[in-house]
């Protein structure tokens, strides 16, 4: 009988030992568990916070950026309005683009094109300057969209394309060059576009 409560003993034993183990273990668990999701939502919130600053860098950035390049189309636009209106001749206009494409260094081309979609000044930036392009290279830009959507915009109106590659002649550029073009229409006294 000793023996037989000893075993039964040992068994209880053993049994609240188990219990006790799965009952500290599921607690154990049930805390590790609540504070691994705590850091997990602690960490998430710190990468959004750390993420919304950078968006508000890059977007306050953007901004000043994308204010600058309007700046410069209407500067580029109303400085020589009346003589790209007036003038068939462009080579002081095109000397002086030249020059400011030179001294900004942010532009890949600089363009004049009339309202049939030809060139008539066109600048392509490289790195020792701004560059005229010979009247026998300029091209006919009426099929491009930056060209058409421009047609469409009353004065003083901007059109801003989506990202794209550049074309030339036909063909896609490479090496790869992503482009933004910005432009704006230029009307006359008469309100006839140019």
């Amino acid at each position: 009988l000793l023996d037989g409560d000893i075993g039964h003993n040992k068994r209880n034993t053993i049994g609240y030992f188990i219990i006790s183990f799965a009952l500290v273990f599921a607690l154990s668990f049930l805390v590790l568990f609540f504070l691994e999701k705590e850091v997990r939502t602690t960490k998430i919130e710190a990468v959004q916070s750390q993420e919304q600053r950078v968006v508000k860098l890059e977007n306050d950035f953007m901004g000043r950026e994308f204010s600058m390049v309007l700046s410069d189309l209407h500067y580029l636009h109303h400085a020589f309005e009346n003589e790209l209106i007036d003038n068939g001749k462009y080579d002081k206009i095109a000397a002086n683009w030249a020059e400011f494409s030179a001294q900004r260094r942010i532009y890949d081309q600089i363009r004049y094109i009339d309202a049939d979609g030809y060139e008539k000044i066109r600048i392509n930036f490289a790195k020792n300057g701004g560059h005229i392009v010979p009247e026998k290279d300029l091209q006919n830009k009426k099929e491009r969209d930056y060209f058409t959507e421009t047609l469409k915009l009353n004065n003083d109106s901007v059109y801003i394309s989506p990202l794209d590659l550049n074309i030339e002649q036909g063909k896609i550029e490479i090496p790869y060059k992503p482009m933004i073009r910005i432009s704006t229409p230029i009307y006359d006294n008469k309100g006839n576009l140019k």
